[in-house]
């Protein structure tokens, strides 16, 4: 027997056939985006191969109209529209992405979405050119949500959740790629800043910020702003850039213009995969309907944002202090040297002429300072130069923890061996060597995960 369809409702009228012989009620066997590709396809708006509500007695909002005058709070009057949308949280996103890329993607994606890092790294080619900078800091000045999505937008999204990362590459014009960027930071479940994040700034100092805030949230802001710090920007427009990103990464993020709305993007050509479908078996079909155009929700002039200025303050200067003192490394992590601490009293606010020799910022009145190692592929142009000796002290070094140290000497041999520096026999024996101390697993699980590891039985060099 054939499944229904809307055409063979339609053209045999079935409902009428049904009221004939006395069927009264229908179970629906089908599964949600079932043989999507048999017959007249499945219906884009319920999954189905038919609109459920063609076969239905009557309408469910009079159905329940009975029921709400004996029990006043038994239906929810808010509005439920596009709740069949899932919002997934920022944890949540980069848990999946450690699940799925493996190797050096892995280890460079650890702490950054990948979508993030690509969008992020065309756009840093981009910003070479001086007209195309301008056009990045003012889409990023000026954004205030989308009322539409544009069909360009979602061409572009649908490319990327079907598995097509290369087509990022392949645009000539940022204003797209910002907007893409900025709606996917809109549209967590949680902002990226959260409140108690905001609550650390006002208490804690930049550089005790630097090893105590959550590794994805931190890489991914100087992520973010890794296309400004090749490019001479005035310090106006660079104070509006880090106070655009201030309301967009955290919970006053509502008050935007266009604020994120749930609601389903189908491209034209294009068609997500369906749940059970592989990205690889994705068929062009037409939707059979259009993203509706997003209104705003607040009410008043939706121009002016109402944020909390002082709230935001510290967020902004945190921005600032990762601009001028750090660059994204090749995990997106703040890279720095001799980055000192510096007093909120009697410094004055410079955000000119900033480039890369801010990378080292030297102070009087303190002298701490962080090192991060950062892991680069072995290559034979550059020649390795000894590190500088540090100057004999009073205070005897602190040696790391074992498994840390190991940990460390284990990613060292892993990046260098995928850079061809040692043979397979040598790379193996000096893994094994590495791992045959007395906590070879945690030093495999300080290294790379548990996720990636796995159990300790299973997990053998």
């Amino acid at each position: 027997m054939q499944r229904p369809s809307t055409r063979l409702i339609s053209e045999y009228k079935l409902t009428s056939k049904f009221r004939q012989l006395g069927i009264g009620s229908i179970f629906n066997l089908e599964e949600f985006g079932e043989h999507a590709s048999c017959g007249d396809g499945i219906e884009l708006t319920s999954g189905f191969s038919y609109l459920p509500e063609t076969l239905f007695v009557l309408q469910f909002e009079e159905y329940v109209k009975p029921f709400r005058v004996y029990f006043p709070g038994i239906c929810s009057k808010s509005p439920t529209e596009y709740s069949s949308v899932s919002l997934i949280a920022f944890e949540t996103f980069l848990e999946n992405q450690r699940r799925y890329f493996h190797g050096k993607e892995q280890r460079q994606l650890r702490f950054v979405p990948k979508v993030v890092w690509a969008i992020v790294e065309k756009l840093t080619e981009m910003c070479e050119k001086e007209d195309m900078a301008t056009r990045v800091v003012d889409a990023i000045r000026y954004f205030e949500g989308l009322a539409v999505v544009p069909e360009k937008m979602i061409d572009l999204q649908a490319e990327i959740n079907s598995g097509n990362w290369s087509i990022v590459n392949s645009f000539t014009d940022p204003i797209p790629l910002v907007h893409t960027l900025l709606y996917w930071i809109t549209s967590l479940k949680d902002p990226l800043v959260l409140s108690t994040h905001l609550a650390s700034l006002q208490t804690s100092d930049h550089l005790t910020l630097l090893h105590q805030m959550d590794k994805g949230t931190l890489h991914t802001l100087n992520t973010l702003l890794n296309p400004f710090r090749s490019i001479s920007t005035p310090p106006s427009p660079l104070r509006d850039v880090f106070r655009s990103l201030a309301v967009l990464t955290t919970h006053h993020r509502t008050w935007l213009k266009y604020p994120f709305k749930p609601q389903l993007l189908y491209a034209k050509d294009i068609l997500p995969p369906l749940p059970g479908q592989k990205s690889s078996k994705v068929r062009s079909r037409q939707a059979s309907e259009r993203p509706v155009e997003v209104v705003p929700t607040q009410s008043g002039d939706p121009g002016v944002l109402m944020v909390d200025k002082s709230e935001l303050e510290p967020l902004i200067a945190f921005l600032k202090f990762l601009y001028e003192n750090c660059r994204a490394g090749a995990d997106g992590r703040p890279l720095s040297e001799d980055v000192n601490t510096v007093g909120d009293e009697g410094e004055e606010d410079q955000m000119s002429g900033i480039g890369p020799a801010a990378l080292v910022q030297e102070s009087a009145a303190a002298r701490r300072e962080v090192r991060t190692l950062q892991l680069t592929p072995f290559t034979s142009t550059h020649s390795l130069t000894a590190l500088p000796s540090s100057p004999l002290t009073s205070q005897t070094p602190q040696t790391p923890h074992p498994s840390t140290y190991w940990a460390s000497v284990l990613i060292l041999l892993d990046t260098l061996t995928e850079a061809k520096a040692f043979s397979e026999p040598t790379s193996h024996s000096l893994r094994k060597l590495c791992l045959q101390k007395d906590q070879g697993i945690e030093i495999a699980y300080e290294a790379y995960g548990r996720e990636e590891v796995g159990e300790a039985e299973g997990y053998k060099r």
